[in-house]
């Protein structure tokens, strides 16, 4: 089944977990069965975002085959051009969430979400690119449209490899706008090498009280 071109809109990151999981609450567990039921009968007309909610709900529940599991309904909503389900159908075969771990449709999956556009998806095969594949340059190439995206651990990630020269060349100055765009989001590991930054004077100068500031920020 071929897929449809994937397109993700500009996504506000509140509505994500950090590990890009969309944030699903239910006050009840008789609400919780109302909109899944809901949500069934509209998926089973071939609604997209339908199948993208029954899906997140049925994640939790002790069901892993057929036609409703949350994989079949991740895998119809990204045949469909969902980037979100793309990157959910790719992580679990990363993770093998539930579901055989299979490298070479994880990268599939969570590459065409990256294309897409989905940020937490671009984040996402930086990763699988560094530490699956040993590829920086490729890794920083997707870690950087994240990034500019505003991911604050493509951000991290993106200074750090700058710092060491790993993918791109070495510019302790790029690491630090890095970190220092990352930090102001409350990434802590970018606080930290921020603070040790000003600490040593690497790429900035030397200011202790500055550096105090930073670390008491990410010790909150």
């Amino acid at each position: 089944m071929a897929h449809r071109k994937i397109v993700s809109p500009k996504v506000d990151r509140s509505l994500f977990t950090r590990d890009g999981i969309l944030k699903i609450y239910f006050n009840t567990e008789e609400q919780k069965n109302e909109v899944m039921a809901a949500a069934k009968k509209q998926s089973d007309k071939g609604d997209v975002a339908s199948h993208i909610l029954l899906a997140e709900c049925l994640d939790t529940e002790d069901i892993s085959k057929g036609r409703d599991s949350p994989h079949m309904l991740w895998y119809l909503s990204a045949v469909a051009g969902s980037a979100y389900a793309n990157y959910r159908l790719g992580k679990a075969f990363y993770e093998g969430s539930r579901i055989h771990k299979d490298y070479r449709s994880a990268k599939k999956y969570i590459g065409l979400a990256a294309e897409g556009g989905f940020v937490f998806a671009q984040f996402k095969l930086g990763d699988v690119l560094y530490i699956e594949e040993e590829k920086p340059k490729e890794a920083v190439m997707w870690w950087r449209k994240a990034a500019e995206d505003g991911h604050p651990e493509a951000q991290y990630c993106l200074g750090n490899a700058y710092d060491q020269g790993d993918g791109v060349e070495q510019n302790k100055i790029e690491a630090i706008n890095w970190w220092r765009k990352a930090a102001e989001q409350g990434e802590r590991q970018a606080q930290y090498n921020l603070a040790c930054a000003y600490l040593e004077g690497e790429g900035v100068e030397k200011k202790r009280s500055r550096r105090n500031r930073v670390v008491n920020k990410s010790r909150r």
